[in-house]
């Protein structure tokens, strides 16, 4: 028979003394290994190379992310006055010179992470990385992580596992523009979202423009561009009046100059479709 009440707490109690046990395991002196090396993108979910791929080829909008086995002496790679990472422990090489800036979080032992039902994550020590003010659409980049700089609180140098790379090599998407989808024509009043792979030029939104089909009639609409405020990168396209003509295929198109915030282009006019819903029948 299973009971539920009392015995959770008891496993609950169990559960975070096996993890406390590991985080005091993990502040005694030992050997760092580097266990992984990753792209990460928007989300926070490691950037996965297509095998198949003959470029490893991922965001413009993407960090980077250094997991350990063990805890490491920090004294070689925090500034503890500033509270910031020391320069030049990751270094970057793309183009535009962007500059690159880590932040060392010390979560114990990749083994013995706080686990999620506690409110913590499943990574170990890690480092991360992140540029400004952003990477360049369509570029070679290159990341290094100086591992000479890497030791154990024991002093021993940092151990790279086998199949782990201190070094990312990628190419960045070149600029490029989609539209939501849905199975569904959308509402009247709807503003539509599109989403670009990098962050938008200043002139962007007076790069778009939308026209609407009924029939065979095909009439311009005056159109309202707004940046997302809680992702730089998309936009919404509304109409001006408030309602989309019923029964309309929208078409919003985004000119060929178009471009990001570094300035490359879309170099082709890219439109995108929509269909709005028809107005509902009499009774």
């Amino acid at each position: 028979m299973i009971r539920f009440g009392k015995p959770l707490p008891r496993v609950a109690a169990i559960a975070g003394a096996l993890w406390l046990s590991g985080c005091i395991e993990a502040d005694k002196a030992g050997t760092p290994h580097l266990v992984a090396f990753d792209i990460m993108d928007a989300t926070g979910t490691p950037v996965m190379k297509d095998p198949d791929a003959a470029v490893f080829t991922a965001s413009p909008r993407v960090s980077f992310r250094a997991v350990f086995s063990d805890l490491l002496d920090f004294s070689q790679i925090v500034d503890v006055d500033a509270g910031t990472g020391l320069p030049g422990l990751v270094t970057i090489q793309a183009a535009s010179n962007p500059s690159i800036s880590t932040t060392y979080t010390p979560n114990g032992h990749h083994k013995f992470a706080t686990p999620p039902f506690f409110g913590g994550t499943t990574t170990g020590p890690n480092i991360a990385a992140t540029v400004a003010p952003g990477l360049p659409s369509g570029v070679p980049v290159l990341i290094t992580l100086d591992i000479t700089r890497l030791k154990g609180h024991n002093g021993v140098p940092l151990v790279v596992d086998p199949g782990v790379l201190p070094t990312i090599s990628f190419q960045t998407l070149e600029f490029g523009v989609e539209g939501e989808t849905s199975k569904l024509p959308f509402a009247a009043d709807h503003a539509f979202a599109i989403t670009a792979t990098n962050l938008l030029g200043d002139t962007f939104a007076s790069k778009v423009t939308a026209t609407s089909t009924v029939g065979a009639v095909v009439t311009p609409e005056e159109v309202v561009v707004e940046l997302s405020k809680d992702d730089p990168s998309q936009f919404t396209v509304a109409p001006k009046s408030g309602m989309w003509p019923a029964g309309a295929k929208v078409t919003v198109t985004i000119a060929a100059d178009a471009a990001d915030q570094f300035g490359a282009a879309l170099g082709a006019a890219v439109a995108i479709d929509f269909m709005v819903a028809a107005p509902a029948a009499a009774p």
